[in-house]
């Protein structure tokens, strides 16, 4: 007999979305902190597959300052995202001197050609509109309307605004301030360069940049793409230089990248001049035409690797009643196999000794369902079905669209041994999850756990599967991501 349990999560609304400004990745206190460098320098590059969508990041920590309090050091971290890569190619857009698709971590505004756009920390991007406004209820009150500027943006928990120079820095008065709940504050410059970030008990880093095409200093016009990373000041008054490809501790030791060409980088060194290998081959599916690379293999100085393999995703590039004909594909990863001792050279898993590696395989659709979060076959990423709304979650029809993903575990012998099947409604929530795995005596996988996310998008009562066939996303509550978990 199966039992079933309900928990209504608590709605917290600094916990709605990933958006708001999170401290750095510091932990303990200032005090025990400041007593050795030894947790300045960064850790190991590490990969992680978006088992939705089929994107990858990449992320090597380059630098962790601890400040004044925890949530408020200087950091760097060098990332790859290739749906950033895919993006930038198509727009012909670099940032801060770096190659398609990477990033420093930083914050900064830009125009992609027709909209103005918040890159927050290098993770997420959201379109700036000034009126756009989130309802917030709160328990026996009425809804109350919270502008975030931030367009199609629905928390409570951020707003970006325009200032009137309250902070200069270098010369450059700020223009835009952006504000959290917990109190962090980021402030712009009318080229949309980051300036200063700070909490509310005064502490800050500065940034400074020189302009990438003159060598000089910047204007208050300057853009992320024109713009190279100077040097990073924290509240102590430790220096950060960074030189292109070369960030310079205070202590006088450094960690760096190689970059050979506009769509790469090949090797991170850290302050030890021990190397992180990257390799890289051309896209096989429709983005190859545009000249999209994707990532191969990470090696690490120990001598593990990763090997990537990838898959086409199809993507309709118009809408359409039916099916799009015939559609376009974007390259995401199918599997991630990890060799942890391979010391030989060869691309993982060849070479791994005693076969001792791990695969894992993402699918995007199933035999059953074809869709994907792209909105294929019905919908386009690229053309909203209503006019200046939000491309994946406007349709009249959307809430019929469903889709599935399947994240699979497998032994060097390619067995089966842990699988996780999602499903995801039109608002690109979990609705249910079946996690299987198998006794290892057997090939079969047993159903071990199967849970339902339901929301409180209203104020019906979740009922069995918890079905959501509508809602207008411009009207969603603020806590909407917030779910109401069943599990079976």
């Amino acid at each position: 007999m199966k039992r079933k349990s309900v928990i209504r999560a608590m709605q917290c609304l600094t916990a709605v979305l990933c958006l708001a400004v999170m401290g750095w990745c510091i932990s303990g206190t200032a005090a025990a902190q400041s007593g050795s460098n030894a947790g300045n320098y960064g850790a190991g590059a590490q990969l992680s597959v978006n088992g939705r969508t089929g994107d990858l990041t990449l992320s090597a920590p380059l630098v962790q300052l601890p400040g004044v309090v925890s949530e408020l050091g200087a950091s760097l971290t060098l990332t790859y995202r290739s749906e950033d890569a895919r993006a930038h190619i198509q727009s012909d857009t670099r940032n801060f001197g770096l190659p398609y698709g990477w990033s420093l971590g930083l914050s900064f505004i830009y125009n992609d050609g027709t909209t103005s756009k918040l890159n927050v920390d290098g993770s997420q991007v959201y379109a700036l509109d000034e009126s756009w406004t989130s309802s917030l209820t709160l328990p026996g009150k009425a809804p109350l309307l919270v502008k975030t500027g931030l367009k199609q943006y629905n928390g409570a928990d951020a707003h970006l605004r325009t200032d009137d120079g309250s902070v200069v820095v270098g010369g450059i008065a700020s223009s835009r301030v952006f504000t959290s709940l917990d109190g962090q504050v980021k402030y712009f410059s009318r080229g949309g360069l980051l300036l200063r970030e700070a909490d509310r008990f005064g502490n800050h880093i500065d940034y400074s940049y020189t302009n990438r095409v003159t060598g000089g200093p910047v204007s208050p016009t300057t853009t992320a793409q024109n713009a190279l990373l100077d040097t990073l000041t924290d509240t102590w008054g430790h220096v950060i230089t960074v030189n292109e490809t070369r960030v310079t501790l205070p202590d006088g030791r450094s960690v760096g990248w190689v970059a050979p060409d506009a769509y790469t980088i090949t090797r991170i060194i850290d302050t030890e001049g021990m190397e992180t290998l990257l390799q890289w081959g051309n896209a096989s599916c429709g983005d190859a035409s545009y000249g999209n690379r994707v990532l191969q293999s990470v090696t690490t100085p120990a001598g593990g690797t990763t090997t990537l393999d990838y898959g086409c995703l199809d993507v309709c590039e118009q809408p359409s009643a039916s099916a799009c004909t015939p559609p376009t594909s974007w390259s995401v990863v199918s599997a991630m196999i990890e060799c942890p001792n391979n010391n030989s050279g060869e691309t993982c898993p060849a070479g791994s000794p005693g076969g001792d590696f791990l695969t894992t395989r993402y699918r995007y659709g199933t035999a059953q369902n074809h869709h994907n979060y792209t909105g294929y076959p019905r919908y386009s990423p690229f053309v909203p079905s209503v006019e200046d709304a939000d491309a994946l979650m406007s349709a009249p029809d959307a809430g019929s669209f469903s889709y599935t993903t399947v994240v699979s575990k497998h032994r060097a012998t390619g067995a089966t041994i842990h699988q996780v099947e999602t499903d995801y409604n039109f608002l690109h929530l979990q609705q249910e999850q079946r996690i299987y795995v198998s006794d290892g005596s057997s090939p079969t996988l047993m159903l071990s756990k199967e849970t339902s996310h339901c929301y409180g998008i209203s104020d019906a009562a979740p009922s069995e599967g918890c079905p959501l066939t509508s809602a207008n996303y411009q009207h969603l509550p603020s806590n909407y991501q917030s779910p109401i978990v069943i599990g079976r």
